[in-house]
């Protein structure tokens, strides 16, 4: 189900057990078609899209279209990522507080990334990791020897992150640029969660369109 604004542009009725990304180019490509006989710019549409559409083809196809967008990332084993890039992080960069005192946040934003072994023009990897103090281990408060192979994977702590794909040029007050990683990286999540109004819209028409077959109405 696609929507243009709130305003539903195109649908398929599918097999459930179908993965969404089989199609999927050529349900877009559909409905750019449609958007572009309705006189708008290409490089004034938006797309977002979950993390089922995270493929290499998907990708490029949206980068040949001249369109923004903003793709949730589909992190294979996040277990093992994080193992792997949790010491990297937290040594290279800030965390940020946030309204829970246990909880903090390392922004990252990776610009003109090379993903799936290819280099695709304008597009930037947005990450949002999180650390969450175990408070039930308050015994295990402790500076921790950063020298350590335990360092970035200290089991009192909670690892968490999301991930997103955008070639997005996120604007401030004065239409320039964003060059500001973390606020880049706030507004470029803000937008992907905004994702849910229309994953709503067609929540509802899901549960509410009541099909039948007629032998089953007489």
């Amino acid at each position: 189900m696609a929507y243009f604004c709130d305003k539903a542009l195109a649908f398929e009725l599918r097999p459930g057990s179908q993965h969404s990304e089989n199609g999927a180019i050529k349900f877009l490509d559909r409905c750019i078609s449609i958007i572009d006989k309705l006189g708008i710019k290409r490089e004034d549409i938006l797309l977002r899209v979950d993390s089922g559409h995270d493929a290499r083809e998907f990708l490029l196809f949206c980068n040949s279209l001249g369109i923004q967008y903003v793709i949730k990332r589909n992190i294979r084993n996040k277990k093992s990522f994080l193992h792997e890039e949790m010491p990297r992080i937290k040594l290279g960069f800030i965390p940020e507080l946030t309204n829970d005192p246990a909880t903090y946040v390392y922004r990252v934003v990776e610009k003109d990334s090379k993903i799936y072994k290819t280099k695709i023009e304008g597009l930037n990897v947005v990450y949002e990791f999180t650390e969450k103090y175990d408070v039930k281990n308050n015994q295990l408060y402790f500076d921790f020897d950063r020298d350590s192979p335990l360092f970035g994977r200290e089991p009192w702590f909670e690892y968490g992150v999301d991930s997103y794909f955008t070639n997005i040029k996120v604007l401030d007050n004065s239409f320039n640029e964003c060059t500001d990683d973390k606020r880049y990286c706030i507004e470029c999540v803000n937008i992907y969660h905004d994702h849910a109004t229309s994953e709503q819209f067609h929540s509802e028409i899901k549960s509410d369109m009541n099909m039948y077959p007629l032998t089953a109405l007489r």
